[in-house]
């Protein structure tokens, strides 16, 4: 199950925290999109290419045969020798912007070769020809220096003039000025990541998912498996399918769930309890993971890893 981060004093039921400890845990910052740190749980082999295409099937439910990569709205940061990448999350981004970046890039950037379309909050840069693109999307890499995960400059040298395009176009755009005024970060530049084919669509044996997120419903959709929307509880998720299930609950900071993170857990810990389901796959978005078995609420000398929960003035 893939949660929203849970560090830094965000469970507040130290019952919860003591519960989660008794765990086998793991913490690193994420470098693969979360669909891939899910997939090997499944013995599926990782997407590498076509995220994008993924991305995009499962916002519209039609799989395209066209090269796609995402081209999200990014803040890059420059530092004394470094520069740092900001994912700009659709909440931070209304539609007129997205209409307003969309619109420069048919005017100033878009060819016979290379074309631009947006589903939703979303943007995709669709070409004639392959061309190499990063390998990670803004969420991972929100903070993060980008250069290892960007093609390098003999890679692709289409790649890298793209880039300096957008870049150039969105420098004093409309939109940008308005956004200074707010003191808002500037959307100086466009990630291109994910580039590819979509796969033909092809049956797997895959668990049931119930996910709102468009990367994981295109995955699902490709291996023709059942997809629900996020119910909002781990419970129903159970009851609906007793042999397993993948669920993606919403990041808390889009408000969109009348849930807390607790609430959440709580529903996994009383499954786990209740033997209606046997092991627990825990992602959380800050690159805490934690597997929960029935067994381990016996293993009370687990106490360490309840610190990683604390906030600092605890």
């Amino acid at each position: 199950m893939i949660l929203p981060a849970a560090r830094g004093g965000r469970i507040a039921d130290h019952g919860l925290r003591r519960w989660l400890g008794l765990g086998q845990w793991e913490l690193a910052r994420p470098t693969v999109e979360y669909l891939n740190m899910i997939l090997p749980l499944m013995d599926h082999e990782l997407c590498k290419d076509g995220l994008a295409s993924l991305r995009f099937w499962g916002q519209t439910e039609e799989r395209s045969g066209a090269w796609m990569a995402a081209a999200d709205p990014i803040h890059l940061q420059a530092n004394l020798d470094h520069l740092r990448l900001y994912a700009m999350p659709n909440p931070q981004l209304d539609s007129a912007e997205i209409r307003q970046i969309l619109k420069l890039l048919q005017e100033n950037v878009a060819s016979e070769h290379i074309d631009f379309a947006r589903i939703g909050g979303n943007i995709y840069l669709r070409c004639t020809d392959a061309i190499s693109s990063a390998t990670a999307s803004p969420e991972i890499l929100n903070g993060m220096p980008p250069d290892e995960f960007m093609p390098n400059a003999a890679g692709d040298k289409i790649y890298q003039s793209l880039s300096s395009e957008i870049q150039m176009t969105l420098h004093e755009s409309e939109f940008n000025c308005e956004r200074e005024n707010a003191r808002l970060p500037a959307i100086n530049s466009l990630w291109i990541w994910g580039g590819g084919r979509a796969p033909q669509a092809q049956a797997k044996p895959i668990f049931p998912l119930f996910s709102n997120d468009p990367l994981f419903r295109g995955y699902w959709l490709s291996c023709k498996g059942l997809i629900r929307s996020w119910p909002n509880s781990l419970t129903e998720c159970a009851e609906i399918s007793k042999r397993g299930f993948v669920a993606v609950a919403p990041d808390l900071l889009d408000h969109c769930s009348d849930r807390s993170l607790d609430e959440w857990l709580d529903d996994a810990r009383q499954l786990l309890r209740r033997k209606a389901i046997g092991r627990l796959s825990l992602i959380f978005r800050d690159g805490l993971q934690i597997e929960l078995t029935r067994r381990d609420q016996w293993r009370f000398w687990r106490r360490k890893p309840n610190t990683l929960f604390r906030e600092d003035n605890e």
